[in-house]
């Protein structure tokens, strides 16, 4: 009679013995139903707890068993997309936590003109901004100015007002900076300075 019941079984073992794989508790042709279903409907059989198994093998009609698998399945994929977006959620607070603030003091000095700094972040937003400063403040000497900046790596870049030459772009940073901005209208530098010489 195990014979029988093996053969009903799609020829995979008795009642009595436990099989491997596809159909845990093979009974009144389980093993039929479960290898016409889609593959990933075998899977969430597959990966059943035993007490949701148990109550699985109590469902008489194969449709019945088929739309408790689409179920579970649809459950598996509307969690999946809630923590897909509190997954970036995290990841974009992590970066805005790990966006301390830096220094960057920069001695300033161009005969005769206006200049100005800013500052950019990794994506090229611009976090710190001097504005169009008058760059002549303490003939002969610079004019120190300290600027926090909240981006971790930054860039500094500088412009001198009236000047054909381009901007200068320095970077990227991630501990505190010292520049020395010095020259006139025709030429002029943007160069960094051991931080000693800031303070």
């Amino acid at each position: 009679m195990n014979e029988a019941i093996g053969l009903q079984n799609g020829g995979v073992g008795t009642n009595d013995q436990e099989n491997d794989g596809v159909g845990k508790d093979l009974k009144k042709g389980s093993f039929v139903f479960l290898r016409n279903l889609p593959e990933e409907l075998r899977d969430v059989y597959d990966d059943l707890a035993p007490e949701a198994d148990i109550y699985f093998n109590s469902i008489k009609s194969n449709k019945e068993k088929t739309n408790y698998l689409k179920a579970i399945l649809a459950t598996k994929k509307k969690t999946t997309v809630p923590l897909t977006i509190v997954a970036i959620i995290c990841i974009i607070a992590l970066e805005q936590i790990e966006a301390i603030a830096f220094n960057a003091t920069i001695g300033i000095f161009v005969f005769f003109s206006q200049c100005k700094v800013w500052a950019t972040d990794s994506y090229g937003n611009i976090v710190m901004d001097t504005g169009w400063l008058n760059c002549e403040d303490g003939d002969p000497s610079v004019t120190f100015h300290s600027r926090d900046i909240k981006a971790n790596p930054y860039w500094l870049h500088a412009k001198v007002m009236g000047s054909k030459r381009k901007p200068k772009h320095r970077g990227p940073f991630s501990l505190d900076t010292c520049f020395k901005l010095t020259g006139n209208v025709f030429k002029w530098s943007f160069d960094q300075q051991d931080l000693t010489y800031c303070t």
